[in-house]
């Protein structure tokens, strides 16, 4: 037969007179819940900390905004290096980072990307680049589990990222994701212990800013970097500071027409063409310049001798 019970908790606290204190009973359903909580670790709601991204401690420290000049024409611009730090020790590993153009006025023609060192390794140890976000779980809640001993103790270890980044690069919104799932049982890990961490850390340590127009709006643009944790957490965005600053492009004059190779152009003058002559440009003539300014002057020069005279031998003004 079977009986129903009641278990009973012994609360204890010292007399002065140094006499056994009381008993208290308490209800059956409470007592049930203090046993299971002293057999069981329940984390607390709150109790990881927030991940952090910082992409200069030094200027981090000095409360400077990291900011860096971007000339028109020139390579992509380096925006972060090997002192960025991500994630936080007695926080949850990272599993995804955004860095976003706060107004990428000329997108698609400015956008953000990698170094060419880190697009090299990402080409042979990331998953392929991808076209939208991942929509993959960030947690695989099925398959085999890890020793989460075994993948601390070489979380900061190159080879272990292998496969476990994907790159999201979108020119039209300037923002570039890196997103980089747990295995599961990872998520018991500490920041600092998990591989996915280190992973989007290294791949942060080399975002770069490009602009490839000819006429750059030269509004200063906002870089914000924030990542995200795999309880959900995000972290406060860090930013930089890019100044773009245009060049005066020289105009551009195309005898030959800008849909055929070179910019000159030749004629041949026989006997017949001596009289009415000979045109001296394509139709598809084309002058312009690529920062949209007004072309308020031309010079043509006769060089009869051949001998490569300059227009400025010859100052006769058309127009």
């Amino acid at each position: 037969m079977w009986h129903s019970w009641t278990p009973v908790v012994s609360m204890r606290r010292r007399r002065l007179d140094g006499a056994a204190p009381p008993l208290v009973r308490m209800p059956g359903r409470l007592a049930l819940v203090f046993m299971l909580l002293a057999c069981v670790h329940v984390p607390l709601a709150g109790g990881a900390r927030p991940p952090e991204v910082v992409l200069d401690p030094a200027s981090r420290a000095s409360g400077l905004t990291l900011r860096a000049s971007y000339t028109e024409g020139n390579a992509p611009l380096r925006l972060t290096s090997d002192a960025l730090l991500a994630g936080v020790e007695g926080g949850a590993p990272l599993v995804r980072a955004v860095v976003k153009i706060a107004n990428p006025t000329d997108a698609p023609l400015e956008f953000l990307g990698l170094t060419d060192a880190y697009s090299a390794w990402y080409a042979t140890n990331g998953a392929p680049y991808a076209d939208a976000p991942s929509d993959v779980a960030l947690t695989k809640r099925t398959g085999p589990g890890v020793n989460i001993d075994v993948v601390a103790s070489s979380a900061a270890d190159q080879t272990s990222w292998t496969g476990r980044l994907t790159v999201t690069i979108r020119p039209q919104l300037g923002t570039l994701e890196i997103v980089a799932p747990l295995a599961r049982g990872e998520e018991l890990l500490d920041a600092m212990d998990a591989p996915t961490t280190h992973a989007i850390r290294d791949a942060l340590r080399h975002v770069t800013y490009h602009h490839t127009g000819k006429r750059p709006d030269t509004a200063t643009r906002g870089v914000s970097f924030e990542v995200v944790d795999a309880d959900g957490g995000t972290s406060a965005p860090a930013a930089f500071l890019v100044d773009i600053l245009s060049v005066n492009d020289a105009p551009t004059l195309d005898l030959n027409g800008l849909h055929r190779g070179g910019t000159g152009y030749s004629s041949t003058m026989g006997e017949h063409e001596r009289v009415l002559g000979v045109a001296l440009v394509d139709a598809d003539l084309y002058v312009g310049d690529a920062d949209g300014t007004l072309i308020v002057r031309g010079r043509v020069a006769y060089d009869p001798a051949g001998v490569g005279y300059s227009a400025t031998d010859f100052p006769v003004s058309l127009f």
